[in-house]
This record gives C-alpha cells, structure tokens and sequence, in this order.
C-alpha cells in the first residue's frame, strides 16, 4: 500500500522550505521528486521521495568525484 505524504512533511524529511517543492513543481523547472494531484491536494508517494533522494545522492557523489585532482 502506498503511503502519501504531504508537501510539508516531504519538506521536512528534505529540510527545506514547501515553497522550494512548489518551485520544483513548475513545469519549466520540473525537479524534485514525483507527485501527484488529487483535486487541490498534492501528494508525494514515500516510496518515490526516498528513491529521488537516493538518485541526488549518486549525482551529488559523481559530482564530488568528478572534483577530485588526481596526484601525477
């Protein structure tokens, strides 16, 4: 069974404002994990965050390695 959580807790599980999911949601910005719209009610899956943090998490360590000098 899914299990829905709200902008707010996504937030805090994110440590960032609501606001910076709502900018997310922007389809020119398009970022930040899925969601979904049940009338007025925007849901994200707890499922979809975790597997978007983890997918951020290997861009942000590819990221760290790529700045990495290597000794001659």
């Amino acid at each position: 069974m899914q299990t829905l959580l709200t902008e707010r807790q996504v937030a805090a599980i994110l440590q960032m404002a609501p606001k910076t999911l709502r900018n997310w949601r922007d389809p020119k910005i398009n970022k930040g994990p899925a969601w979904r719209k049940y009338g007025r009610l925007v849901r994200y899956d707890r499922q979809d965050v975790q597997l978007w943090m983890a997918h951020a998490a290997v861009r942000e360590a590819d990221h760290q390695f790529s700045r990495v000098s290597v000794p001659e």
